[in-house]
């Protein structure tokens, strides 16, 4: 984050100081690709992803909505957590009225070794101070 807040700076700092437009347009592209390339490199499987704050959790982690499949107050997700050494993808039904999870799959550094399990987990309750708790309350949030 602290490098795209130097990019942007550098961009903004750049467009006001330059007056050829041919320059603004080079230094705009440099930028976008810039921006383009952290971008990938944060959501390796889909451009698509939104990022999910982990506020509460204090994890290292960070975590990113792949897919959210939403039916009444229960939602099937699919979400990526990135980690120093893997990046694991998790597939879980939450139940945004009881305010209960349950695992569904997972797989690591890849969605394609994504695994469905082949009985759904039972439900259970999200720790207070955990991921599961800032997942929750993100999806439950979302309209």
């Amino acid at each position: 984050m602290k490098i795209l807040k130097y990019v942007l700076c550098s961009f903004i700092f750049l467009s006001g100081c330059s007056s050829s437009d041919s320059t603004d347009s080079e230094v705009k592209k440099e930028e976008q690709s810039r921006v383009s390339v952290e971008q990938g490199t944060q959501n390796s499987s889909t451009n698509n992803e939104i990022a999910i704050p982990m506020l509460k959790s204090g994890y290292d982690g960070k975590y990113f909505l792949v897919s959210d499949e939403k039916k009444k107050h229960r939602h099937i997700i699919i979400y990526r957590s990135v980690w120093k050494d893997e990046t694991v993808f998790s597939k879980d039904e939450i139940d945004c009225k009881t305010r209960k999870y349950r695992s569904l799959g997972e797989g690591t550094n890849s969605l394609d070794d994504l695994t469905i399990y082949p009985e759904k987990s039972k439900w259970v309750d999200i720790t207070e101070g955990g991921s599961s708790e800032d997942v929750v309350d993100f999806i439950c949030s979302r309209k």
